[in-house]
C-alpha cells in the first residue's frame, strides 16, 4: 500500500496546474483539449495564492471544492486533487497522476 507523501519535493507545483493536469488525465486528453478554461470556473491565481505550501506534507489544512465539466473537484493543501472521488497527486514532473494503492491479490 502506498503511504506517506511521495511528492514532498513539489514545492513549486501550482494547484491550478495540478487541477488542469488531473482533469486532462481523468478525461484521457491533453490540457489543451479541455473545452472550459479554468478561469471561467475559478480564479487560478486566487487558487494558487490560497495554497501556499501546496504539496508539502506539513502544509495547512485548507481545501477548496468546485464543479467543472460536470465533475466535483476537491483541492487539498497537501497536494491531493480529487475528481469525483478519484485521487490525483503531482508526480516528480508536476503532472497529476492517479494515486493508487498497491493492492495485493
Amino acid at each position: 500500500m502506498t503511504t506517506g507523501h511521495a511528492f514532498e519535493s513539489q514545492q513549486t507545483t501550482r494547484p491550478s496546474d495540478i487541477v488542469l493536469s488531473a482533469l486532462a488525465t481523468h478525461e484521457d486528453c491533453t490540457e489543451l483539449d479541455i473545452d472550459t478554461p479554468l478561469y471561467e470556473v475559478i480564479e487560478p491565481d486566487a487558487l494558487d495564492k490560497l495554497f501556499h505550501g501546496f504539496g508539502k506534507p506539513d502544509g495547512h489544512s485548507v481545501s477548496v471544492s468546485f464543479s467543472m465539466l460536470g465533475y466535483d473537484i476537491d483541492v487539498h493543501g497537501d497536494g491531493r486533487v480529487y475528481i469525483d472521488t478519484v485521487p490525483y497527486i503531482p508526480d516528480e514532473n508536476g503532472q497529476a497522476v492517479m494515486q493508487s494503492l498497491d493492492v495485493q491479490s
